[in-house]
């Protein structure tokens, strides 16, 4: 098992989508946050902590709003999220959900600033 800091990402819940294929429908949580992640191939357990930051696929409607937390909206399509995010690192586009770290690759536009707050929407986040 990897390394683990005093606020580690885990996996709480585990829903096989094919156990032949190895895809599953995975919750992680940092104790405060729960994101729904879609992961293939998926060779980890309850418990595990996280390695790594989620990726987000087909990131849209990013804007720069001026909210004070971070919060979670699921919508209707499978895995889809609307995400209001802290900026961590806008060169590398990563984005913070609590303590969870979220890579946007291509996603940030250029106003956007390390500590600002964005909102987007997004079809998926993969482990």
């Amino acid at each position: 098992m990897g390394h683990t800091t005093a606020s580690s990402v885990t996996i709480k819940r585990v829903a096989w989508l094919s156990k032949d294929a190895r895809e599953a429908r995975v919750l992680i949580t940092d104790g405060k946050h729960e994101l729904e992640c879609f992961a293939q191939p998926f060779t980890g357990a309850l418990g595990d902590v996280v390695q790594g930051p989620i990726l987000v696929l087909d990131c849209d409607r990013v804007e720069k709003v001026d909210a004070v937390e971070m919060k979670t909206q699921k919508l209707d399509d499978h895995f889809a999220y609307s995400l209001t995010l802290k900026v961590k690192d806008s060169s590398t586009s990563t984005l913070l959900l609590g303590d969870i770290e979220i890579l946007a690759r291509n996603c940030l536009p250029a106003d956007i600033a390390d500590g600002d707050f964005v909102n987007l929407t997004c079809s998926r986040l993969d482990l």
